[in-house]
């Protein structure tokens, strides 16, 4: 059995869709509720995708604007400022760092609970790997649900810059991610 764990903007839509998973798009939970939840966690081949913090964020903002009215003229900074306190959308899992997603706490230390992470910035190449970890020959992979922007850096002031990196820490820690890059 399969499992993805499904951390919005980081490119699960697509792979869902094209691992025929049902209800892809629509299930967003954290490993520990999922793990709660579900009795043969296990034995199940536990997969999620993670991206770096500045540029979902960025994706997060220019998608809410694009679906809900309730962003209408909030700024970038204003959003920021929001997701770092936790309180940019009613589910603040939704803007929370992908570590808080997947973490799980073992002998006393939280690490990643599932067991590949794969990376949005090269998504064709790690849903490639992917498939191959899953032992699957790789079914096309669509595109859904992109935003359209440039890079993430002409959107950031020092500032703003600096509340990501101490709310995002762990992203930044455990997936190697800087706001210049990786």
């Amino acid at each position: 059995m399969i499992y993805h764990v499904h951390i919005n903007r980081t490119g699960g839509t697509s792979v869902a869709e094209a691992l025929g998973m049902p209800h892809a798009g629509e299930r967003h939970e954290t490993v520990v509720v999922v793990k709660r939840n579900t009795a043969m966690w296990a034995q199940m081949q536990t997969f999620a995708f993670v991206r770096n913090p500045f540029d979902r964020l960025l994706s997060i903002y220019l998608n809410r604007c694009r679906t809900l009215k309730s962003y209408d003229g909030l700024s970038f900074p204003e959003f920021i400022e929001k997701a770092c306190k936790g309180t940019a959308d009613g589910r603040t899992i939704m803007t929370a760092p992908c570590a808080n997603w997947l973490s799980v706490r073992v002998g006393g230390q939280f690490g990643v609970g599932v067991g590949f992470v794969g990376r949005f910035e090269a998504l064709d190449v790690e849903y490639a790997r992917l498939c191959d970890w899953l032992g699957i020959q790789a079914p096309p992979l669509p595109h859904r649900g992109a935003t359209d922007h440039g890079s993430y850096h002409g959107y950031y002031t020092v500032r703003m810059q600096r509340m990501v990196e101490r709310i995002f820490r762990r992203d930044l820690e455990w997936f190697g991610y800087t706001f210049n890059g990786k």
